[in-house]
């Protein structure tokens, strides 16, 4: 197609205005922005923050996601995680308390609060006091003593017609009895063998933690927990076996 002078200047003028507007573009585009930006009010949104300081989602407490297969497998972990420890993350009484007061210095957290996320806060004073007047703890340091669990017989529920109820505080609850067996080695002393006969309350909480773990230690080096179950109660005999 042959264009005359005239057409040919005209289609070319047409192509230069295209060109200068595809240049300005850009720049027109950033300023439609910040007008809008400027103009605009955004939406107001109030949101409940917990004392993480992270958004609150509600949850409901009365329910569970977890079968009761599920639920039985993590009360053995807890019970693994509680009764297995040794002489080096167990501190006295004294130096736990000069490691909260920034006395003393630790690498390791104590096993006190390596057990704290499974563990309502009543719960977890009572479980540690035990702990500490057990048998097996005295001169538990001084000897060296490593204690190791045998769990030979899974969890069985308190009334085995019942299934998960409410608690008081309108959280799903579950109880468990059972039994296991503890043995405390020492290279310096002699082996001493228990068997536990223990009983546990379970409650729904919420999947968001609401524990606060001392700042003595590295924090990554306690389990992230983020189950739905945590212990209410837990209490126990000891009987000594030889």
């Amino acid at each position: 197609m042959i264009f005359t002078h005239e057409q040919a200047k005209s289609s070319l003028k047409k192509w230069k205005w295209l060109y200068m507007a595809t240049l300005f573009l850009p720049v027109l585009s950033w300023l439609v922005y910040i007008g809008a930006s400027v103009t605009s009010t955004p939406t107001v949104r109030q949101v409940l923050l917990n004392h993480f300081g992270a958004v609150y989602r509600e949850e409901d407490l009365t329910q569970t996601t977890l079968s009761e297969g599920e639920v039985k497998q993590f009360l053995t972990e807890i019970l693994l995680e509680t009764f297995e420890y040794d002489y080096l993350n167990f501190a006295s009484p004294d130096r736990y308390r000069d490691y909260l007061s920034g006395k003393a210095d630790s690498d390791i957290p104590d096993h006190r609060d390596k057990i704290r996320p499974f563990y309502s806060r009543r719960a977890h004073k009572t479980v540690v006091k035990l702990l500490e007047g057990e048998e097996w703890m005295k001169q538990a340091i001084k000897e060296r003593r490593l204690v190791r669990v045998a769990i030979t017989s899974p969890p069985v529920r308190k009334n085995a017609g019942q299934d998960f109820y409410m608690g008081d505080d309108s959280r799903l609850n579950v109880g468990y009895h059972g039994f296991l067996y503890v043995t405390s080695r020492s290279p310096a002393g002699k082996t001493l063998r228990f068997r536990i006969d223990y009983d546990v309350d379970l409650e729904r909480r919420t999947v968001v933690p609401e524990y606060d773990m001392p700042d003595y230690f590295f924090g990554p080096l306690v389990k992230d927990y983020n189950n739905e179950w945590r212990v209410k109660s837990l209490s126990w005999k000891t009987s000594r076996r030889r």
